[in-house]
């Protein structure tokens, strides 16, 4: 929801359409035709990736040798996430750096994220932790069951966008 706003603001931004409503009807269009995934494998081949990577990315990716969801300690919904603290998980897994020098392994991070407003509960989880060791993997959901605030009751489901501001 948060890149299709920013895609449908860039538009509207430039003067390519001159509403945020056609703006958001163009960019969900790119995306549904296919013609946002061919820009973005042409843009894979132009920085040396495979040129069919669509069709052919799950046997050119890295994979990590444990993967393991990780739930919320009681169930409910998701009504608020510490992106600062789910940075620092991918940093603990070793898929972001400390320092400059560091290698980034990209085998592991997060899938199957929940969004706000979801409801989490012991079948649905947080998100699925992609992971080189346990104790990476034990430290990773530390850190994402502290970063997620889950309501125990219905909740209130705050905006994902809360307010666009403008020059005007």
């Amino acid at each position: 929801r948060v890149t299709r706003s920013l895609c449908a603001e860039m538009l509207v931004v430039t003067g390519l359409e001159p509403d945020r409503d056609r703006a958001e009807i163009r960019v969900l269009d790119a995306i549904t035709s296919g013609r946002a995934a061919e820009k973005f494998e042409h843009m894979v081949a132009a920085l040396g990736g495979l040129s069919n990577f669509i069709e052919s990315w799950e046997g050119h990716l890295p994979v990590a040798p444990i993967v393991q969801p990780v739930f919320a300690e009681a169930a409910g919904m998701l009504v608020k996430v510490d992106a600062h603290e789910i940075g620092n998980a991918i940093i603990e897994l070793g898929g972001g750096r400390r320092r400059l020098a560091e290698q980034l392994n990209l085998s592991v991070g997060f899938t199957d994220v929940a969004h706000i407003g979801d409801l989490v509960d012991d079948t649905k989880p947080l998100a699925v932790i992609h992971a080189q060791t346990d104790e990476q993997r034990k430290i990773a959901a530390q850190m994402i069951q502290h970063a997620c605030e889950v309501s125990g009751g219905n909740g209130k489901k705050n905006a994902v966008i809360y307010d666009i501001l403008t020059a005007q």
